[in-house]
């Protein structure tokens, strides 16, 4: 099952993909370009199936902040944003 896989996903290969590191998802860091990739991986495990207080946990954050991660990265798909499509891309040829 997909959602298994999702689950089971180290989130290390994940931040390969995206050009970052485990620490800088996990951290304390804000800079915009980290955000944007935590928020790349929130909305990812969620529309594959993980449930918001295990992405919290994935992600160390508080289940309010995946929850706007989620809506952030919708917001960029709705005007069909390149970087947020490509990235996508990138994490959903590895399932």
């Amino acid at each position: 099952m997909q959602n298994e896989f999702i689950t089971n996903m180290n989130l290390k290969e994940m931040c390969k993909i995206l050009g970052t590191n485990k620490e800088e998802i996990t951290g304390t860091k804000r800079d915009k370009g980290i955000c944007f990739n935590r928020h790349l991986i929130c909305y990812f495990l969620f529309v594959n199936g993980v449930k918001k207080p295990l992405i919290s946990k994935i992600v160390n954050r508080e289940w309010h902040t995946v929850f706007h991660s989620i809506k952030v990265v919708e917001t960029f798909l709705s005007i069909n944003d390149k970087e947020t499509i490509d990235k996508l891309d990138k994490l959903n040829k590895i399932l």
